[in-house]
């Protein structure tokens, strides 16, 4: 449809100026199947040299159990880490 031309022109146009845009989403445990599947397809736009977004998420653990259906989404996920939660005296 025409927001993915215009999407895919602006990627094109930040690869071109050599900027990297990055797609940043918090709580993404919330995200739905749906539009996990848009953010793969998303993740597809490329040259042939390089990604034209990268995505970053930030979910609660339980996201692990949401995508382990969707192995062709978790194939493109380089990296995770967990972070423990702030003990009182490093949160104040």
């Amino acid at each position: 449809a025409d927001i993915e031309r215009v999407l895919f022109a602006f990627l094109l146009q930040m690869h071109r100026e050599e900027k990297t845009v990055v797609l940043m989403i918090d709580e993404a445990q919330q995200i739905n199947s749906r539009n996990l599947h848009t953010i793969h397809a998303l993740l597809n736009q490329e040259t042939a040299q390089s990604k034209l977004l990268q995505v970053v998420l930030f979910p609660q653990p339980n996201f692990v159990n949401k995508i382990e259906n969707m192995p062709a989404l978790k194939s493109r996920i380089t990296g995770a880490v967990y972070l423990n939660p702030l003990s009182f005296t490093d949160a104040i």
